[in-house]
């Protein structure tokens, strides 16, 4: 939570972006193994939902190489670096070379409760295999004959005949959901190419593929006027190896990480002494990074959040959080909630300062 920075005035809709330096790419954690059964389940029922895919099995292929290195660098059981040794404990982003492939009988990147993946290189750029056998997490040389069908799928949006495309692959690896952005075909923009998003704070991929970013982010309050042409300028000078990190918040009436609609208001009402145990704390760490291949994009968002009440132990947290919804103007409102969900939540972080 120390890495919150709420806006306690104009523009509300900020970049906020640092640079990834020593800090983890794809982090780990104890709600790693909660978070990638969470993945599964949603797979398994809301497959064609989350994976969105358009011809992007190049740069996916290219991702899939560079989370498998991330996982096969990261020491043992290590905890992600707190704000104090996190510049001292670096891990590079991205690989100094392209992934070497896996041979027969070697060992590969494991991350505890992942799925199997399997990955075959031939005519296509990859094909990839995942299910939930012995050994989760190894990767393996490829079987004779064509790959087995992975049990969640395939649906309308398997682009590679008998397994999951590789940012598929890649999702159910990591907590992070995945999105990758290429250059749109009438150039000075990004789309949104290929997706996996389990974890939607009230959107849906399928909706936004082979979108620009300004469409993408079209409900966003204030993206246009404030963010897009800068944002768009901003990935066009991104250099390989150079990520970028940044956090936004917000706040749900349910726990639900799985969350691609906008709730109802809450029923029965909440009151401001309830907000406490009835809102939900939400906070997505994104990173950006640019693939040296490729050249598209990595945008990944790490999902995390606590009930409203654990705010109460960081009164520096709480007192800007208050400020920031004191000063949400009426379209700000409108899009986080509704007043139905600013008054208790204003009134408990006021009420929690006292």
């Amino acid at each position: 939570m120390d890495e919150i920075e709420p806006a306690t005035s104009p523009p509300f809709v900020r970049m906020g972006t640092r640079a990834l330096g020593g800090r983890a790419w794809l982090l780990d954690g104890p709600d790693v193994p909660a978070q990638l059964a969470e993945k599964r389940r949603v797979l398994a029922a809301h497959h064609d939902v989350v994976v969105a895919l358009d011809g992007t099995e190049l740069p996916a292929a290219e991702l899939l190489d560079l989370v498998h290195h991330d996982l096969a660098t990261r020491p043992p059981d290590a905890p992600p670096p707190d704000r104090r040794d996190r510049d001292a404990q670096p891990q590079p982003p991205l690989p100094p070379e392209p992934a070497p492939r896996t041979r027969a009988g070697s060992a590969a990147p494991t991350r505890s409760d992942a799925t199997e993946v399997r990955v075959e290189r031939g005519p296509n750029p990859a094909r990839v295999d995942a299910s939930p056998r012995a050994a989760p997490g190894r990767l393996h040389p490829p079987a004779a004959g064509p790959a087995p069908v992975p049990p969640v799928g395939p649906g309308p949006n398997e682009s590679i005949a008998g397994g999951l495309h590789p940012i598929d692959a890649a999702a159910r690896l990591v907590a992070e959901d995945l999105c990758l952005l290429v250059p749109s075909n009438g150039g000075g923009g990004w789309v949104l190419g290929a997706a996996s998003v389990c974890f939607p704070s009230h959107w849906r991929v399928t909706e936004k593929l082979g979108l620009p970013l300004a469409a993408v982010h079209a409900p966003v309050p204030d993206y246009a006027a404030e963010l897009a042409h800068r944002v768009d300028r901003f990935l066009g000078r991104m250099r390989a190896g150079r990520g970028v990190v940044r956090r936004n918040w917000t706040v749900h009436t349910e726990p639900d990480l799985y969350a691609p609609d906008l709730p109802a208001p809450p029923d029965p009402p909440i009151a401001p002494g309830e907000a406490g145990q009835r809102l939900w704390l939400r906070s997505e760490r994104q990173t950006l990074i640019r693939l040296p291949r490729t050249g598209a994009i990595v945008f990944t968002i790490r999902t995390q959040q606590v009930r409203l009440a654990a705010v109460a132990t960081h009164p520096d947290l709480r007192t800007r959080l208050a400020r920031a919804v004191a000063a949400w103007p009426p379209h700000q409102v409108a899009y986080r909630g509704g007043e139905s969900t600013r008054g208790p939540l204003l009134a408990w972080l006021r009420s929690a300062a006292d």
